[in-house]
């Protein structure tokens, strides 16, 4: 393999892996914006997650609040507490 074949797959790569990350980042900044924080509060990808409630709860209160038609979430489905994860 040359110097140029080596080059091109580097070049592959990193744009695959900005790609991903781009990808992951959007799904972060998509789960920051159903939780709820204070205005200007910038949460981590860490505290996202340990706010986040596990998956079958936040996936049963989005069905709810959907089927509810009642837009954006203005509370917070039981359990979750300011302090962080259930």
């Amino acid at each position: 393999m040359d110097k140029d074949e080596k080059r091109m797959r580097r070049e592959i790569a990193n744009s695959n892996e900005r790609r991903r990350m781009q990808s992951i980042n959007a799904g972060f900044q998509s789960l920051r914006q159903m939780l709820p924080h204070h205005e200007g509060e910038k949460l981590s990808k860490h505290a996202t997650v340990e706010r986040s409630p596990p998956r079958s709860r936040l996936t049963d209160h989005m069905d709810s609040v959907l089927a509810d038609s009642t837009g954006p979430l203005n509370h917070a489905p039981e359990g979750w507490g300011a302090g962080g994860g259930v």
